[in-house]
Formats: C-alpha cells, structure tokens, sequence
C-alpha cells in the first residue's frame, strides 16, 4: 500500500487516544474490535487541521470474531449525542478497527462493502 503525503493537512492524535485503542485490542487479543473516533476539524487559511479527541468504544453489544466485527451502533450513537451536547463542535471523525489478531494485509470485502454503502 502506498501513501502519499497530504498537503495542507495536520491530524493532531493524542497519545491518549492512541492508548485507548491498543488498550481495546489488548482486551480483545483473539478477535477484532474497533469504535469510532470522535474530534473536530477546522479549516484555517487553507490549512486543514484535525483534531482527534478521544473514540467511543465499540458497545456493549458488539460482535467480534477473529474475522469480524460488528459495532453496537444503537449504543455508540447515544454516547456521541450525550458528548454532543455538552460540546456542540463534536465530530463523528470515523470508525477504526483492527485486524490484528488475523494478519489481514487489506480491507476485508465486507469492510470495503460497508465503506461503500456509507459513502453512497
């Protein structure tokens, strides 16, 4: 896989956010999990700056194998509402998840199935 720097972009990662998600793999070192990241972004002078500030765990009720994952989206939405009120410039960034414990090298079909469907 190749990456290309991006250009007017600065992604702001604390390393607390970093340890929350090796923690949840730590928790779950025979399957896949994952959770959505939460921040804000702002767009300065053409200076796109992303600012992630924490994730929202993957629920109560997720679904992991070591080939799947499937989050507790019901459960997810209501925390991110709860954050959302308290801090109205709250964005939902994205979903991670991993494929540590399988040593897939690309996105599952299914992964790029679900991409698919929330971007059309």
């Amino acid at each position: 896989m190749h990456f290309e720097p991006a250009e007017n972009v600065r992604l702001v990662l604390p390393r607390s956010v970093l340890v929350a998600v090796f923690d949840e793999c730590d928790r779950h070192a025979k399957d896949e999990t994952g959770g959505r990241v939460i921040g804000t972004y702002t767009d300065s002078g053409g200076q796109l700056t992303i600012q992630v500030n924490g994730v929202i765990g993957p629920g109560s009720r997720a679904s992991r194998t070591p080939t799947s994952f499937y989050q507790d989206g019901e459960e997810q939405e209501r925390i991110f509402r709860q954050l959302e009120q308290s801090n109205p410039e709250i964005e939902h960034l994205g979903n991670w998840h991993t494929h540590h414990v399988n040593g897939l090298a690309t996105l599952s079909v299914g992964d790029v199935t679900t991409y698919q469907r929330i971007v059309n």
